[in-house]
């Protein structure tokens, strides 16, 4: 054993507080409704310490309501053919978001709601029940699964204006392996095609581990995220700004004072292409 006193933990001054709790609610509920066929024990040796899992769902919750991001609508302008609606994402995580695992995600949902039926009239980032994104008829996006082979399987790369419903501003990384197709195995990773996770404030492509932590793929044209490779160079600013042109004639005519504007933010710890992904490659299952 060393020295007591050099395994002691010292107390330091300046220290900045982190709750590490990675708002996997999917994974906590999992742990909450099957503890026994996963081994979970729901209840600790100290009589009175049996609300452990309960607070951790309860406080992954609170953080990402509260202490993981906001989202606004900075600015509404009516053209001749357009509702331009800008909306602006900032970054409180302090580190990339989303973060961890590479197939986490975070998309962002603008909505155009008629205020007198309370009916979507138009819509980016709709998903069914199972929190798959759709289209305006319902139908799962072809980038949902990546389909297609190759160079033309179908992703959404980031977007700075949106201009269809079957357009999604998708926080995420993706890499595909080295045959060329999408993939979520960690020992299948060979190229990144796509990394716009929310860069923190304060982020610097003079850094000492930018490169390895610089944005990849178009979002190297956006001016909200500085790059080290194939964009400006500089320090982020924690925030990015997507603009959606809605069509007025998608509009169906009706006057905008009847029409309701809602945007919203959020998380998915296990996205659909990932489940599917484990489905068909697992056998006997």
């Amino acid at each position: 054993l060393a020295p007591l006193q050099d395994i002691a933990v010292k107390q330091r001054p300046g220290f900045r507080r982190h709750t590490l709790q990675g708002i996997n609610l999917f994974v906590l509920e999992m742990f909450r409704q099957f503890p026994t066929i996963l081994g979970v024990n729901l209840y600790n040796y100290f009589p009175d310490d049996s609300n452990g899992l309960p607070n951790a769902i309860q406080g992954s919750h609170d953080l990402a309501r509260h202490d993981t991001a906001t989202v606004a609508i900075r600015g509404v302008v009516r053209t001749d053919t357009t509702l331009s609606v800008a909306v602006t994402v900032t970054n409180l995580a302090g580190h990339k978001l989303p973060s961890g695992v590479g197939f986490r995600r975070v998309f962002l949902t603008l909505q155009v709601i008629d205020a007198q039926t309370n009916t979507v009239i138009w819509s980016s980032g709709r998903t069914n029940a199972l929190g798959i994104l759709v289209n305006e008829r319902g139908r799962p996006l072809p980038s949902e699964f990546f389909e297609g082979q190759g160079d033309n399987q179908a992703y959404q790369p980031h977007h700075q204006i949106i201009r269809s419903q079957d357009q999604v501003q998708i926080y995420e990384e993706l890499v595909k392996d080295p045959q060329g197709q999408f993939t979520t195995s960690f020992i299948a990773r060979a190229t990144e095609i796509k990394d716009n996770r929310l860069l923190p404030k304060g982020w610097s492509t003079a850094g000492p581990a930018a490169t390895d932590t610089t944005p990849h793929g178009t979002v190297c044209q956006d001016p909200d995220y500085p790059c080290t490779h194939g964009g400006k160079e500089g320090v982020a600013t924690g925030q990015d700004t997507t603009t959606y042109e809605v069509p007025l004639e998608a509009l169906g005519g009706k006057d905008l004072h009847t029409l309701r504007l809602e945007v919203g933010l959020h998380y998915q710890s296990l996205p659909p292409y990932y489940l599917q992904q484990r489905f068909t490659t697992q056998r006997g299952v």
